[in-house]
C-alpha cells in the first residue's frame, strides 16, 4: 500500500490541529493557506476544560497554558439594582477530568502554539498558497498556486479546513442550494441558524411543541408537523432546551423517519437524543452522518462506540464558540466594568 499523503487547506485552529495529530502519527502532510499570515486578532478565547485535555495529548498544553489565564470573576447584575461577584466554576481535578476549568487564551496564541509543536516534526504551514483546481478519484488531483507559480500535486486525501466560504466545497460541488434545512426549536440560536441555512439557499422548515405558522414565518421558515420535519429534512439540527418533556425527544421511531443520507446536527445538549439509538441508526446507516458537540456523558468515555464510528463527527462541546457570542460576552464585560466603576464613584 503507498504512503499516506494528506493535502490540508487552511491553517486556522481546525487545520493545525488535524496536521498535528497527523504528522505525529508518521502521516505525510502539507498545510497551506492563501493568507499572507497567521490571523493576528481573535474570534475565540476560551479553551474548555475537554480541549485542555486534547492539547495535553498534543504536546501542547504548556504552551497554552503560559499564553493565557484564568478567567476574570463575572459582574451579576440583579433585578433590584445590586451587583454580586461571582467566579467562575473551578472543579477539583480528577483522573476522568484532570482540569476543572475554561481557560482564557486569545486565538492567535493557541495557533502559535500548534504551529511551534508541528515545526517540531518539520511540518510548516505554506503561507500565500491557494489552491486552485482539485480532480478526485483514486486519487486526488489539486492544483496550487503561489507566489512561485502554479504546481501540481497528488495526494491520497484533500482536507478541507478553510472556514465557511471553502474553496474545497467549491470545487467538488458540495453545496446546500435545494436541500431542506430542517431547525427543531426556532429560538435565538435556531432562528439564526434558520438564517443561515437560507443564506445558503436551503429550503427552511420548523417544529417544536408550541410552534406556529405566524412564529415560524417570523424566522424565515415554514412550520411543519414532527413527522414532516423528519421525514422532509435533509439536515435535522437541534436547538431545545433539555427538560423532563425534552429528554429523549427523538429515540429510534424518531429516527427511522429520517431520510438514510440525512445529517443530524446537535449542538444543545445530548439526551435530547437517545443516544443509543442514535449509534444503532448510525450503525446501521439509517440516516447517513451525524455532527455531534454534545453527549450523555462528558467528556465521551475513550471507549464509546461513537468515537469509532467514521459517520460522525465529533467536537467536546465547544460549539458555542462564536463571533457573535463573543461581542454579547465582552459587551456584558464592559457594561460590568462601568457598573462597577459607578459604584465605587458612589463610595
Amino acid at each position: 500500500m503507498p504512503p499516506i499523503f494528506v493535502l490540508i487547506c487552511g491553517a486556522g485552529p481546525a487545520g493545525l490541529t488535524a496536521a498535528l495529530e497527523l504528522v505525529r502519527r508518521g502521516v505525510s502532510v502539507r498545510l497551506i493557506d492563501r493568507r499572507s499570515g497567521p490571523f493576528l486578532a481573535s474570534r475565540g478565547k476560551g479553551i474548555q476544560p475537554r480541549t485542555l485535555e486534547i492539547f495535553d495529548d498534543l504536546g501542547v498544553l504548556d504552551h497554552v497554558l503560559a499564553a493565557g489565564g484564568r478567567y476574570p470573576p463575572q459582574m451579576i447584575h440583579a433585578d433590584d439594582g445590586s451587583i454580586t461577584e461571582e467566579g467562575i466554576h473551578r472543579a477539583p481535578p480528577t483522573e476522568a477530568e484532570p482540569y476543572g476549568e475554561p481557560w482564557m487564551v486569545v486565538q492567535y496564541r493557541t495557533e502559535q502554539a500548534l504551529m511551534d509543536r508541528l515545526a517540531a516534526f518539520g511540518c510548516h504551514v505554506e503561507w500565500v498558497t491557494e489552491l486552485d483546481a482539485v480532480e478526485h478519484g483514486e486519487s486526488v488531483n489539486a492544483s496550487l498556486r503561489s507566489a512561485a507559480g502554479t504546481e501540481s500535486v497528488s495526494c491520497t486525501y484533500l482536507l478541507g479546513a478553510d472556514g465557511g466560504r471553502s474553496t474545497i466545497r467549491h470545487h467538488v460541488g458540495i453545496g446546500f442550494p435545494g436541500k431542506t434545512l430542517g431547525v427543531l426549536g426556532l429560538g435565538r440560536v435556531g432562528g439564526a441558524v434558520a438564517k443561515v441555512g437560507a443564506q445558503f439557499g436551503m429550503k427552511v422548515i420548523t417544529w417544536s411543541p408550541h410552534m406556529t405558522p405566524e412564529r415560524a414565518a417570523e424566522g424565515g421558515a415554514t412550520a411543519v408537523s414532527k413527522e414532516e420535519l423528519l421525514s422532509q429534512s435533509d439536515v435535522l439540527t437541534i436547538h431545545m432546551v433539555l427538560s423532563p418533556k425534552t429528554r429523549g425527544l427523538l429515540g429510534a421511531d424518531e429516527l427511522a423517519l429520517m431520510k438514510p443520507s440525512s445529517l443530524l446536527v446537535n449542538t444543545s445538549r445530548g439526551p435530547l437524543v437517545d443516544e443509543a439509538a442514535l449509534v444503532s441508526a448510525l450503525t446501521s446507516r439509517r440516516i447517513a452522518l451525524a455532527a455531534l458537540d454534545v453527549f450523555d456523558t462528558e467528556p465521551l468515555p475513550a471507549d464509546h462506540p461513537l468515537r469509532s464510528l467514521e459517520n460522525v463527527l465529533g467536537t467536546p462541546h465547544i460549539g458555542y464558540v462564536a463571533d457573535d457570542l463573543y461581542r454579547i460576552f465582552y459587551g456584558d464585560t464592559v457594561k460590568a466594568v462601568d457598573a462597577w466603576l459607578v459604584e465605587r464613584a458612589k463610595g
